[in-house]
C-alpha cells in the first residue's frame, strides 16, 4: 500500500470546527507537516486526536488533568518531528550548495 503525502490543507475535520483557536492550530499544524512532506490522509484522526487534548490542556483548570492533556498532545506529536528532540531524529535532505566542508571531510 502506497501512502501518499497531503499537498494541500484538507478540509477543518467535524470535531474541531467549530472551536476557534482549534481551527487556527489546525491550519498552523497542517501548513507545516505539509511543508515538510510529513503528513497524510491517514494521520489526520490523530492529529485531530492532538489538537482536542491541546484545547482540553488550555481550557481544563485541574492541573493533574492539564499534565494528562499536555503528555497525551506531545506524545501524539512526536512521530511527526514536532518536538525539538523528535525533530533531530528526521533525516534531513541535503542541499549541496549550503554543504560546509570540515577538516574531517578533507582527503575523502
Amino acid at each position: 500500500m502506497e501512502i501518499k503525502v497531503l499537498s494541500k490543507l484538507p478540509k477543518v475535520p467535524e470535531e474541531i470546527k467549530d472551536n476557534k483557536i482549534a481551527v487556527k492550530l489546525w491550519k498552523d499544524l497542517m501548513k507545516t507537516l505539509i511543508d515538510n512532506q510529513l503528513i497524510s490522509k491517514i494521520d489526520i484522526p490523530v492529529i485531530t486526536f492532538a489538537i482536542e487534548q491541546r484545547i482540553q490542556y488550555m481550557e481544563c483548570e485541574d492541573m493533574d488533568e492539564k499534565r494528562k492533556a499536555l503528555k497525551c498532545y506531545v506524545d501524539l506529536l512526536k512521530p511527526y518531528g514536532l518536538t525539538p528532540k523528535e525533530r533531530q531524529k528526521l533525516k534531513q535532505p541535503i542541499n549541496k550548495e549550503n554543504e560546509q566542508k570540515t577538516s574531517f571531510d578533507e582527503g575523502f
